[in-house]
């Protein structure tokens, strides 16, 4: 504290004044007195400065925890700093958000230089005020700590690589499989198992959920522009955050479920049509909810692959429950023949706000049809300009009253009336040896996670529980496609034999335009189940 720092430093000044006034009246000690004078002088300017630098090294400190509390999640910034030191950490968080510049002159890599150089006791309590403990820093605060069903969160879901390390960037020959299958709907197609990623398409749809503080930050905004802009910025970073995936989820089996439970946030998807593939999905939190369906019409040529999104998706916001529709754009994975694989985007990412129904006339007068866009452009030859995006705001007369710019696979800013910026996202840095795990962020590699605790709460239905999923997970290539042949027969018979498992936790319905919309059943609550600690005996074990 500035205040009680001072203290001595006025008695110190008080003390010196006192001496110098009492010696200067005895003229024998004349020259005593100078001396003193000197180097109450000399020792005074040596005090100033290091209080300067205690005051400089408290306000960086104070940068860095306001950066952190803004910054970070609550998973990030309580996390534990054994693997890599708190100083490199900080570094990591203030390079990605001010540049590299700023990491030597926010933590400089050589103590404050004093009187020649030399250390001093102070001097190194300074140093050490530049790596502080984790421990002295103030932790944020969390919404709830309790998990969707009132009881204490999961426990041990904190893997930070998956149990297998693949190849680095192995190379797949699709084409030697699917030159026979041009013009075909490759969601009728069964893939060898070394296409796919161990993951499900229902976890998949999760990944959203990675930006879930986005999402909440738009809650708290009172412009319906910004709240439309944020909504955009999530899905935007979740699309960025994954741009480097090429391969594909399993195939979830009809009526197959995953869940998602932290804190407040509650997740649940099914898989509610086998062909064609359509799961539905629905998150909750204090702060919104997500609702959607996802189902995507996939084509091959000899240019590549177009990955069409047809389910619908849409937001709401709980604080004066404002719906908002969002619309991908398309994505296509190129060079499958020769070259480097690479997946890209074109079209538009758009976020309407959902105008109120004819039963809804009350609602009408806030509706303000605030509408965010962003425009994916097409790959280049120069490519230093490829992952720019560049999108607007506007509302319901069209009128653009604010740009959106960034790099679709690092960051999105939204620029004010007054030219001012502000971050609406950025992505999270890649976890170690990406490469050899699927290029997975650090939220999908604990999608698959599962513990004795989680396991006993889950269906029979959970894509955790897959037995060839965990297979491909370990590496057990061969095991896992003979386990995978298994379940995908076991199904097949179901059907022949017209016992095929109906969906349970959703309904859907197909629109002529080829648009697909998903219902979650709140009248068969899925939590609501959940939280008694029993399933109905009539769920079906899909994996045994």
């Amino acid at each position: 504290r500035s205040s009680e720092s001072q203290k001595p430093l006025n008695s110190l000044w008080r003390t010196e004044a006192f001496l110098s006034y009492k010696l200067s009246q005895l003229s024998e000690s004349s020259q005593e007195a100078q001396h003193v004078r000197e180097e109450a002088l000399a020792l005074k300017k040596k005090i100033t400065k290091y209080a300067q630098v205690v005051s400089e090294e408290r306000y960086k400190l104070g940068l860095m925890t306001k950066m952190l509390e803004s910054g970070l999640s609550e998973r990030q910034f309580n996390r534990s700093f054994k693997e890599k030191s708190f100083r490199e950490e900080i570094e990591q968080i203030i390079e990605k958000r001010f540049g590299k510049e700023a990491v030597s002159v926010l933590i400089p890599n050589q103590s404050v230089d004093l009187q020649n150089n030399k250390q001093s006791g102070l001097e190194n309590i300074l140093g050490e005020l530049k790596t502080p403990s984790v421990v002295d820093l103030p932790k944020v605060k969390s919404h709830k700590n309790l998990n969707c069903n009132g009881k204490k969160p999961d426990s041990g879901v904190s893997r930070t690589q998956l149990p297998f390390l693949t190849r680095p960037n192995p190379t797949l020959n699709v084409w030697s499989f699917l030159r026979h299958n041009i013009g075909k709907d490759l969601s009728r197609i069964t893939m060898p198992i070394a296409f796919n990623e161990p993951i499900t398409m229902l976890q998949r749809s999760a990944q959203f959920l990675e930006f879930e503080q986005v999402l909440r930050r738009a809650n708290q905004e009172t412009d319906e522009g910004l709240r439309s802009a944020l909504i955009l910025a999530a899905f935007s970073g979740t699309i960025g955050a994954n741009s480097k995936r090429l391969r594909k989820p399993f195939n979830p089996l009809l009526g197959e479920t995953y869940e998602y439970c932290k804190g407040d946030l509650k997740f649940i998807s099914e898989q509610i049509c086998h062909h064609p593939p359509i799961s539905g999905f629905y998150a909750e939190c204090n702060d919104f909810i997500v609702e959607g369906a996802l189902h995507v019409y996939m084509n091959i040529s000899l240019t590549g692959f177009a990955i069409e999104p047809r389910g619908q998706l849409r937001v709401t916001l709980k604080r004066d429950n404002k719906r908002f529709i969002v619309q991908q754009p398309v994505s296509s994975l190129h060079n499958y023949i020769i070259g480097e694989m690479y997946l890209w985007f074109k079209g538009t990412l758009a976020v309407d706000e959902d105008p109120p129904s004819v039963s809804e006339p009350s609602d009408k007068a806030l509706y303000t049809g605030a509408r965010a866009t962003l425009e994916y452009v097409p790959r280049g030859w120069i490519g230093h300009t490829d992952y720019c995006v560049k999108g607007t705001v506007s509302d319901s007369h069209n009128s653009k009253s604010l740009q959106l710019e960034g790099e679709w696979t690092k960051f999105l800013n939204i620029i004010k009336s007054d030219g001012s910026k502000d971050s609406l996202m950025e992505t999270f840095p890649e976890i170690d040896k990406a490469n050899q795990q699927y290029h997975f962020t650090k939220f999908s590699v604990t999608l698959n996670e599962v513990n004795d605790e989680i396991k006993s709460r889950l269906p029979p239905t959970d894509s955790r529980l897959r037995r060839d999923l965990r297979l491909f997970e370990e590496g057990k290539n061969s095991e896992a496609e003979v386990e995978k042949s298994k379940l995908e027969d076991a199904q097949r018979d179901r059907k022949k034999k017209s016992q095929s498992i109906q969906p349970r936790w959703f309904t859907y319905e197909e629109y002529p335009n080829g648009q697909v919309r998903a219902f979650y059943r709140k009248d068969n609550d899925y939590f609501r189940i959940r939280a008694k600690g029993t399933w109905p005996s009539d769920i079906q074990n899909l994996f045994n």
